[in-house]
């Protein structure tokens, strides 16, 4: 292309990088881990036009939604993988996180509060001294945090979620996130 004439400086984000690349090839993705398969990384070895190639996906012609949504996770906004990579260890997070296997057989779920939270897109509301009841608020983008009084680096996210139709996957039960 950049012997074509083609002008890379379009691309840019003004920090002299290419926000993201998207690679779509024929036939099926490999396993896991192995071959082409579904993933996020970066190449940096390409410049011109005083622009540098930087992070990107692959994915193939015939993708599912899933793969797509958790890939651009992690391509647009840095999100990291919350299934253990081992296999052997089991998330408990599962269903209810689009960076785990939120809805991998399916539609997508949400991805988890704490990344919602970080892309602006939900509020949150203290609860440590809060007396009181608090209402409903299941599958809205509103999360209760609960922080422990002796690590105030640990806390809980948590709010009602119910299920419905389109939120296919999603379990039929609360859950409490831990952060």
């Amino acid at each position: 292309m950049d012997n074509q004439g083609f002008d890379f400086s379009r691309l840019s984000n003004n920090l002299g990088f290419i926000r993201s690349i998207s690679l779509v090839y024929t036939g099926s993705p490999k396993s896991w881990s192995s071959g082409m398969w579904y993933h996020k990384s970066s190449y940096k070895n390409f410049s011109a036009d005083g622009i540098s190639s930087g992070s990107y996906t692959t994915s193939p012609a015939s993708i599912r939604l899933f793969p797509a949504c958790h890939e651009s996770g992690h391509l647009l906004f840095g999100w990291n993988d919350t299934y253990q990579y081992n296999q052997e260890n089991y998330s408990e997070i599962g269903d209810f996180d689009l960076m785990c296997s939120g809805g991998e057989s399916g539609r997508p779920t949400p991805p988890n509060p704490y990344y919602m939270i970080q892309a602006g897109w939900a509020t949150v509301t203290e609860v440590n001294n809060f007396s009181g009841a608090i209402a409903d608020t299941s599958n809205d983008l509103h999360f209760y945090k609960y922080t422990n009084p002796l690590n105030p680096q640990e806390y809980y996210l948590f709010n009602g979620v119910k299920k419905q139709v389109d939120i296919l996957p999603c379990p039929t039960r609360a859950l409490l996130y831990g952060g």
